[in-house]
């Protein structure tokens, strides 16, 4: 799910109330897997830069090249 960001499964499977909101969720979910790509890692660190959205913990997205530990 978290790889190819499957929306529909997300919504599923936490009951989200729309797609926008299982998707933000799917992209700070993946931000933080370090058992995905980092390649996978960093695209969600920077939709969630663009979008203007905090991670998990409501803190802003690392710098370019950066991830969570």
């Amino acid at each position: 799910m978290l790889r190819e960001l499957d929306v529909a499964e997300a919504m599923r499977t936490t009951n989200a109330s729309n797609p926008i909101t299982a998707l933000v969720a799917l992209h700070k979910a993946r931000y933080y897997c370090t058992d995905i790509s980092d390649k996978l890692r960093l695209e969600s660190a920077e939709w969630l830069r663009e979008h203007g959205h905090p991670d998990l913990a409501g803190m802003k997205i690392l710098p370019r090249g950066q991830l969570p530990k």
